[in-house]
């Protein structure tokens, strides 16, 4: 039966580096998987290709970052030079990620890597010594589970602990031999993978508690641009998600909602256009041509204007003005419903997903 890939996600570590999960069934009810080195492709909206303002402001906040010094910010354009973008590829670390300018657009990860990677159903072609490494697996988590039976899952993970950092250890001379029989064909899986290329491991995860198999790159396999039969799903094992998404917001409370919390959360000492004016004067700087100079000196001028009128009234007038419109679109976003009111902003109205069922066959 052809091997096909039928999992592909990230680790979830909320800590440093996540890792690409690739799961391959190999035939019907034998499947296995691997961790495989992919960094995630951060990119920015279009931007007009004119606005020098916020084109220079997302390179100017990306090198200022040093943490993302080490990586390389890219642009491209697109309809005839209309439009730009911005690109960089980064590990999967959420604290990293975090620091990207707020213009890249984040959150879709594992619908990212997919795109990336359109690999779902597709044939997947092993290298004969990773194929052996995933045969090897297999007979040492078989190895692994037997051994717990006869330890017990606490002196289990004290032995191989023990074992992992090379002290002696005391089992039963059964337990013993299984151990040995454990780290052997590990260093021989661990010695294939590594023909293939020098960063690649196999090893046993003492947090895990599993053995696994760590790909540094796409060497050692292929996947094929194909489709699955039909009588190819009806053999293997299936699973279907039924997940219902409430969605009660229209287009225009969800706008009301963004405008709402974003003046709640104002400060009316400072203008937000003085920040924007900082911008600006900062793409003067970097103009490239007389023309491209005028027009960022006119919306200079008209910011400074907008700056004198906010400053021309008193702090005590723009919190007044700020709550009143707060005020405002809060009564649009509540309503009565079965005699309660409904604040719709609020955290408890979010649409969340609380349960679902799921039907499968074995």
């Amino acid at each position: 039966m052809t091997s096909r890939v039928v999992f592909l996600d990230w680790e979830k570590r909320q800590k440093g580096i996540n890792r690409a999960v690739v799961g391959v069934r190999f035939a019907p009810g034998k499947t296995g998987y691997f961790y495989l080195n992919e960094w995630l492709k951060m990119s920015t909206g279009f931007i007009l290709a004119d606005n020098f303002e916020k084109t220079s402001a997302v390179v100017r906040s990306f090198r200022k970052r040093k943490e993302l010094s080490a990586y390389e910010l890219k642009d491209r354009f697109h309809d005839g030079e209309r439009y730009q973008t911005f690109h960089v590829e980064v590990p999967y670390d959420r604290a990293l990620i975090e620091r990207l300018p707020g213009f890249f657009q984040k959150g879709e990860y594992a619908r990212t890597l997919r795109y990336q990677n359109p690999w779902f159903y597709k044939e997947f072609v092993p290298d004969a010594r990773l194929y052996k490494a995933f045969e090897i697996k297999g007979g040492v988590d078989k190895k692994l589970a037997e051994l717990k039976s006869v330890l017990g899952s606490r002196m289990f993970n004290k032995t191989m602990r023990a074992a992992a950092s090379g002290q002696e250890i005391s089992v039963a001379s059964s337990g013993s031999e299984l151990i040995g029989q454990v780290f052997e064909s590990i260093r021989e899986a661990d010695l294939l993978l590594k023909q293939i290329n020098r960063k690649n491991s196999f090893l046993y995860n003492l947090n895990s508690s599993d053995t696994e198999i760590y790909l540094d790159s796409k060497q050692g396999f292929r996947v094929l641009d194909d489709v699955i039969t039909v009588d190819e799903i009806r053999a293997d094992r299936w699973v279907f998600f039924d997940i219902e998404k409430p969605l009660w917001k229209s287009d225009w409370q969800k706008a009301m909602i963004s405008a709402r919390n974003s003046l709640a959360k104002q400060d009316v000492h400072v203008s937000r256009k003085e920040r924007r004016l900082k911008c600006l004067e900062a793409a003067l700087d970097n103009a490239s041509n007389d023309e491209k100079r005028q027009k960022i000196y006119k919306k200079i001028e008209a910011n400074k204007r907008a700056v004198a009128n906010y400053y021309s009234v008193s702090v005590e007038e723009r919190e007044e003005r700020r709550q009143r419109f707060v005020s405002k679109l809060e009564g649009r976003l509540t309503e009565k419903i079965a005699g309660r009111e409904v604040h719709w902003w609020d955290d408890k109205y979010d649409a969340k997903i609380s349960w679902f069922p799921i039907v499968f066959r074995m």
